[in-house]
């Protein structure tokens, strides 16, 4: 073969090696699908990767950075609009703005429950998503074959009928 890619690692769940892991999809690609359940910007955990993760981004290419947060209702962490401004503004580098998804599963539908980075390059899987739980942790993380990151994108745009859209709005 003319170029052998790992498909996967198991990294530790730190904020920086979730980041660096992802790092090539923040400086080549201009669309950034955050695919997670449980994604909450008042939860430190997703902030501090969230803010890893934008800081990957070139400055020349952050107006250009098409970035989407999807996350869905669940018990374990109910939706909040609200955040703090003051955090928010600490983790989103000038420039960037991020379209935030809220969704909700329909009765007997698809379950949202994997987690991905989606590109317009490809995807990838984060098993236990993008939380920061620390060093003794790990995250299982492989690209994802293109007839999934295709299902997956199509279900989680909002003219798509698979799960009920709650909410969206900028920050």
């Amino acid at each position: 073969p003319l170029l052998i890619v790992e498909q996967g690692a198991v990294i530790k769940q730190t904020a920086a090696e979730i980041a660096g892991t992802l790092a090539p999809y923040f400086r080549l690609c201009s669309e950034l699908w955050f695919h997670d359940k449980y994604f909450r910007l008042l939860n430190a955990k997703y902030c501090e990767t969230l803010g890893a993760c934008l800081a990957e981004i070139p400055a020349e290419k952050r107006k250009e950075i098409r970035c989407q947060i999807h996350s869905c209702e669940n018990q374990r962490a109910p939706h909040q609009r609200e955040f703090s401004t003051d955090i928010v503004g600490k983790l989103i580098p000038e420039g960037i703005t991020i379209e935030w998804f809220h969704w909700a599963e329909k009765q007997g539908g698809v379950p949202f429950h994997d987690r991905y980075l989606l590109t317009e390059a490809g995807g990838v899987s984060l098993g236990d998503g993008f939380s920061a739980e620390g060093p003794g942790k790990t995250v299982n993380v492989q690209l994802i074959a293109k007839p999934i990151y295709e299902i997956t994108r199509e279900r989680i745009v909002p003219e798509a009928s698979t799960y009920e859209l709650k909410d969206k709005f900028r920050i």
